[in-house]
């Protein structure tokens, strides 16, 4: 009996002495393989999609509700550049924010990070104005630049 309390003791202490930082530091140096990048309006208007993973981009856009057929292309050396130059000043991890604009009946952008073990990082705000989403405005610059492009 003691040594079975003394087991179970000892798997609640090893299993809450995992720090969230020792998590968020193993995330953060995993290597980010898919990146998407959405806008949505509630009652189905003005809503799109950008994928990005290696040197593809897929576009989405919506007519209303009704999702259009997808578009490919492949990204320009120039712009892989600054795609892979724009995540590394970024921290995204560090930004926690969960606005569902759509909720509410207006609109959002969200981005979803996806990591090489399966792992995804979301940030979703119903405006610019929040001062963690700053350090992402040359990314969302360019992932509109990318989107225009189609």
């Amino acid at each position: 009996m003691k040594k079975t309390t003394y087991l179970l003791l000892l798997s609640i202490f090893a299993l809450f002495s995992c720090t969230d930082n020792e998590a968020d530091n193993r995330t953060s140096t995993l290597e980010i393989i898919k990146l998407e990048y959405n806008t949505l309006c509630g009652w189905c208007v003005g809503a799109s999609q950008l994928v990005i993973s290696d040197s593809e981009a897929e576009y989405i856009a919506f007519d209303g509700c009704q999702q259009l057929d997808p578009q490919l292309r492949t990204l320009e050396t120039s712009e892989i550049e600054a795609l892979n130059q724009h995540l590394e000043d970024i921290d995204e991890q560090a930004i926690d924010l969960d606005h569902c604009g759509a909720c509410y009946d207006g609109c959002e952008e969200g981005m979803k990070f996806v990591y090489e073990d399966g792992t995804e990082h979301v940030i979703l705000f119903d405006n610019r104005e929040y001062e963690e989403v700053d350090q992402l405005i040359q990314l969302l610059n360019l992932l509109e630049e990318i989107q225009s492009d189609f």
